[in-house]
């Protein structure tokens, strides 16, 4: 601005605004991004806060800018007498109304990208979970069962334990499907599937290949006799 005098500035109060404003953007800015969310109701959520922290970065900052700025008495603007005043709150007015458009605009854009960043992830997510679980019980399948018994025979080489695997099927179950059908048929595998991953140590692996047939992959066992035990939890 162009005064005379010039104007006279408290460097404290000027050095705290600057410091407001910063600060307040900032955290704004990381509130906007940081808790990233798939939903849209979290999306809006966070860019109404950011909004409200950016208003008090600026109120902030002007008001104490304006705190540290002293005008005497006489003070004259030297480019207020060039300036036409209708015009320049028409243009300011219209900027302001433009800048406002193109970031709600931008704003909309970047919470629907975000949107569908989520559906795809959550997409992802369940096609790698219908590839490596069994849909009916949830237990590994065939693919991640061979995937974790080539992990544990080089895990137990390279410690020189013993693992052990245990097949199984369910005898009669055919006769039930038959009789009762696939629904009571579905129920009783659910119930085995439960049954056994509480016979077997949590970091043990209960699998089903398909049918009837079922899988118990043991790992880090120090003798045989371990599997053995193990077994009879399994049958009794």
């Amino acid at each position: 601005m162009q005064m005379q005098p010039p104007i006279q500035y408290d460097l404290a109060l000027l050095v705290i605004s600057v410091v407001i404003g910063i600060s307040a953007a900032n955290i704004a800015l990381w509130v906007a991004y940081k808790f990233n969310s798939t939903n849209q109701k979290g999306v809006i959520t966070r860019r109404i806060n950011a909004a409200c922290l950016m208003g008090i970065a600026i109120t902030g900052m002007h008001y104490m800018s304006m705190a540290a700025s002293h005008f005497p008495s006489e003070s004259v603007s030297g480019a207020a007498s060039s300036l036409d005043s209708q015009w320049l709150a028409i243009t300011t007015i219209l900027s302001t109304f433009a800048i406002l458009s193109v970031t709600l605009i931008l704003s909309r854009f970047d919470a629907r990208e975000n949107f569908l960043l989520g559906s795809v992830s959550q997409l992802n997510s369940k096609i790698i979970h219908l590839a490596t679980f069994d849909l009916l019980t949830g237990l590994p399948n065939r693919w991640t069962l061979m995937e974790r018994i080539k992990h544990t025979i080089t895990i137990s080489k390279h410690h020189n334990s013993m693992f052990a695997i245990f097949f199984m099927d369910l005898d009669g179950f055919k006769t039930i499907n038959d009789s009762l059908g696939h629904s009571a048929g579905d129920e009783i595998l659910n119930t085995f599937a439960q049954r056994l991953l509480q016979c077997v140590r949590s970091g043990d692996t209960v699998a089903r290949l398909g049918g009837d047939e079922f899988v118990v992959l043991l790992d880090n066992l120090a003798t045989s006799e371990a599997a053995a035990e193990m077994a009879e939890s399994v049958l009794y």
